[in-house]
């Protein structure tokens, strides 16, 4: 998707890119129940190829924003930057689906996956 942005004199594309991956709650087995979950909170982690500063850094350097969601269905990665970056934000976004699950990084979002665990209700 592409949306121009204009500030009288030049106009700049913003492009979004999504990579989805049919990877929701609904794949789940009992023995693997919340993996679309850690999934989505993985993209705030290091992968193999850049660390969680490096890709938040470089993103930003180009104006540009990543962000992760799942649901019954699907885990999406986007990225949204200028059309001049584009290359920039794809190749970040192509790690995503590399994460590295260092050991002391699960243990930093284990209080936060406690805290959304805890706020889903019950279903009957």
């Amino acid at each position: 998707m592409s949306k121009p942005l204009t500030n009288g004199r030049t106009r700049i594309f913003l492009l979004t890119t999504a990579m989805i991956i049919s990877a929701g709650s609904r794949n789940e087995s009992y023995e693997n129940q919340g993996a679309a979950h850690l999934l989505r909170l993985a993209a705030n982690l290091s992968t193999k190829n850049s660390s969680a500063f490096a890709i938040t850094r470089n993103i930003q350097q180009v104006g540009g924003s990543l962000s992760a969601s799942n649901d019954r269905e699907l885990v999406t990665y986007t990225v949204e930057t200028t059309a001049n970056q584009i290359e920039t934000g794809l190749r970040y976004l192509q790690d995503l689906v590399q994460p590295a699950f260092k050991p002391w990084e699960l243990a930093d979002n284990v209080p936060l996956l406690r805290t959304q665990v805890s706020s889903v209700s019950p279903q009957v």
